[in-house]
């Protein structure tokens, strides 16, 4: 091409391909004219650098906020509270819950019987301290709490939907204030709880999720696995129901369970513990974390410039 000869290029708007406009370069190839109007080439082709990083900071900061938003909306903390026979719920989107209660004969060693099974009984109402429960020839003080005596007592939940529970509110205590946490893990729903042993249950679904120490009333942390599930029993605490119980010794535990809190799952990540049917599903996962890399690169390009 000769010295100071111009030559014309045609460029379609991405907005509307009708519109047509000239891209004039001269033999060096600069930039000597460019007047697309369209919104999203203004972006790409600001005037100037500060544009630039202008906008790849705003783009940053909705990413992140989306990703923490899409993120907050999987859970939604909540607190069941079950004092003078009612249940209070409080929190954001919380779920319904069904309270009842069991009870298993314990051998002569304080474990459960290992041939005994489960036999549904009534909760009694212990006012501002919760819940407790009396099985009949177990009554008064301090039996008429869930206890570990003769019997292994304890209450069972079940929610509206998936909860990771991680607390539980002992309202009283006497003597030693052990627990036993048993979730179910398995897929579709469990099959009834009466009439059937531990080990039949651990077969189909039910799972220890953990022993912990405890004395005296308060709140104490649990599920440290974040485990969901819909069906829930908080026991005193047991050995026979298996895991590692060292330090902690049956037949000395009496308590009123006052409250549980966790978060009221209305998804959760294919494959996790307890997981099963409603899921985020993976190509939506990935956009996630996606956009919240988007959002961190953006801002990390600004402050390095």
């Amino acid at each position: 091409m000769a010295p100071g000869v111009e030559r014309s290029y045609t460029c379609v708007s991405n907005k509307n391909p009708l519109r047509r406009k000239s891209l004039i370069f001269n033999k060096s190839l600069e930039w000597h004219r460019f007047r697309l109007r369209s919104p999203l080439l203004v972006i790409a082709f600001g005037k100037s650098s500060k544009m630039k990083k202008s906008v790849f900071v705003r783009i940053g900061q909705v990413a992140i906020a989306s990703a923490t938003l899409a993120s907050a909306q999987l859970a939604s903390a909540a607190t069941w509270n079950l004092a003078n026979n009612g249940v209070a719920i409080s929190g954001a989107n919380p779920t319904s819950v069904n309270v009842s209660g069991y009870y298993v004969n314990n051998a002569s060693t304080g474990a459960i019987n290992s041939g005994s099974a489960f036999t549904a009984a009534s909760l009694t109402d212990q006012g501002g301290s919760g819940r407790g429960m009396s099985t009949g020839t177990d009554s008064g003080s301090p039996q008429h709490a869930f206890d570990n005596s003769g019997t292994t007592e304890m209450l069972s939940l079940q929610f509206g939907t998936k909860v990771d529970l991680d607390s539980v509110t002992v309202g009283w205590s006497s003597t030693d204030a052990d627990l036993s946490v048993l979730a179910y893990t398995g897929s579709g729903s469990p099959t009834t709880v009466a009439g059937r042993t531990w080990s039949q249950l651990l077969a189909n679904g039910w799972s220890l999720i953990g022993h912990y120490a405890g004395s005296g009333s308060g709140t104490r942390s649990i599920n440290a696995g974040n485990i969901s599930s819909s069906w829930w029993l908080i026991s005193a605490f047991n050995s026979g129901f298996g895991g590692s119980s060292s330090g902690l010794n049956n037949g000395d535990d009496y308590v009123k369970l006052l409250a549980v809190a966790g978060s009221a799952v209305s998804a959760c990540a294919p494959g996790a513990p307890g997981c099963s049917g409603q899921q985020v599903s993976e190509p939506a996962s990935l956009a996630l974390f996606g956009l919240a890399a988007l959002g961190v690169l953006a801002v990390r390009r600004r402050n390095a410039s």
